[in-house]
């Protein structure tokens, strides 16, 4: 249509550029959202909030915050109102870069502006505080919600049990479950999932398994979510003949395993000691999902390391092939694998040039230095920790004392000791 109108000489209005930009953005592509904005206004149409709104959000979702705050900027500059929609972009935005604080500020000007938040706004506003930890004020933003007579949608609720269930907090999360149900809102599959998974981490598989029944009974089927939940309780107990049947019988209705789903069993393998099962389980994920993510070949090499097949430069040649950009997890695995050929000083230069020597890593290469009777390297590596703010911890710093004490160097002890504090 946009192509028809073009060719006949007419000149689409703001709305239809608008939603053209919409759509554009939907699909992924905000490069070429940007160029019908710039068309737009090459044309003498003039952008309004909407126009940008559909940017800035998409481009804080895309990862370009700096953008997104010119965008905001040409908009002060040019006089175009902010509204609602505006608002809740820029402050969803905030919370994805990492700007909590500023993100609340937004809100806090927005009512300033006496402008009323939507149910959107809301749900922006309570899932990003749930997602930091923050349910309480989560909950006290559902409270003036429903004070405003804004009506919350199963999104809002569904952060709130969320992240009360990942706290352990499960009767909490239950209660705003009964809550929503008494509001006349029915619970998803994702609300029911996560009680669920809630419920088997618990220890509580008779409460999980009635949670699922409720959740038949009311026309929901299960997803892979759901079914994950199954596959994690089965691995945890060592049931894996069990998550394997849900697994046949989970393809045979039609659902397909995805590569979570695919991970989860592959783990459950490698922890009862089937690695053949495991690597089938890795094969079947390459040939009929997406493939190996960090977090599946995280998976597959501390696996392999447990069943005493590592080969470090092997696992790095395999990382780099399939495009995957190892994180803290993978070298705290492959920390062990160097310290096994001897080879730590790969690790270390490896991790360095990822940036990934996080205070885990650091630690758990101290002590892999330690055992080594590497005291050199376990200074530089400690007096590298305290330039950029990490603590050994008490394992950490016994582990020093000791490797200091059965190498002779008094001097280190006592260095070493003061420095950490002791």
């Amino acid at each position: 249509m946009y192509d028809e109108m073009t060719m006949k000489a007419l000149v689409p209005d703001v709305v239809t550029y608008t939603c053209i930009m919409n759509g554009l953005c939907k699909s992924g592509k905000v490069e070429e959202a940007k160029s019908v904005f710039r068309e737009m206004e090459e044309v003498g149409v003039v952008p309004n909030h909407f126009s940008y709104a559909t940017l800035i959000d998409s481009l804080f979702k895309d990862g370009n915050a700096g953008e997104a705050f010119a965008f905001q900027g040409q908009m002060v500059v040019r006089g175009v109102g902010f509204d609602v929609v505006v608002y809740t972009a820029l402050m969803d935005g905030l919370f994805k870069v990492g700007m909590p604080n500023d993100a609340e500020n937004m809100f806090q000007v927005l009512l300033e502006e006496s402008l009323v938040p939507n149910c959107i706004t809301y749900s922006a506003l309570i899932g990003r505080l749930c997602k930091l930890g923050d349910v309480n004020k989560g909950e006290l933003m559902l409270q003036e919600m429903e004070e405003k007579c804004v009506s919350p949608n199963v999104v809002v609720y569904a952060s709130i049990v969320d992240r009360y269930t990942k706290k352990g907090l499960l009767n909490e999360a239950m209660n705003v479950m009964k809550k929503m149900v008494q509001r006349n809102i029915l619970p998803n599959v994702f609300v029911y999932g996560t009680l669920i998974d809630g419920y088997f981490k618990g220890g509580q598989q008779g409460i999980a398994l009635d949670l699922f029944k409720e959740m038949k009974s009311v026309g929901l089927e299960e997803n892979n979510f759901v079914i994950d939940s199954f596959f994690n309780n089965f691995k945890r107990s060592g049931r894996m003949e069990e998550a394997n049947e849900l697994l046949k019988a989970m393809m045979s209705r039609g659902l397909v395993p995805d590569r979570v789903n695919y991970t989860s069993m592959m783990d459950g393998f490698f922890k009862v000691g089937k690695e053949l099962d495991a690597f089938d389980m890795a094969e079947e994920m390459t040939e009929k999902s997406s493939g190996f993510d960090i977090v599946a070949y995280n998976v597959l090499i501390n696996g392999l390391f447990k069943r005493g097949k590592y080969e470090s430069e092997s696992f790095y040649t395999g990382m780099r092939e399939l495009g995957l950009v190892p994180v803290s997890a993978t070298f705290n695995t492959m920390i062990n694998a160097y310290c096994k050929e001897g080879n730590l000083e790969n690790a270390l230069n490896e991790m360095k040039s990822y940036g990934l020597l996080d205070l885990i890593t650091r630690n758990i290469l101290v002590q892999r230095l330690c055992a080594a009777g590497e005291i050199k390297k376990t200074m530089d590596v400690l007096n590298d920790m305290l330039v950029f703010g990490f603590h050994p911890t008490p394992t950490t710093h016994k582990a020093v004392l000791d490797a200091s004490s059965k190498s002779r160097r008094a001097d280190v002890i006592l260095h070493i000791h003061n420095r950490l504090g002791g």
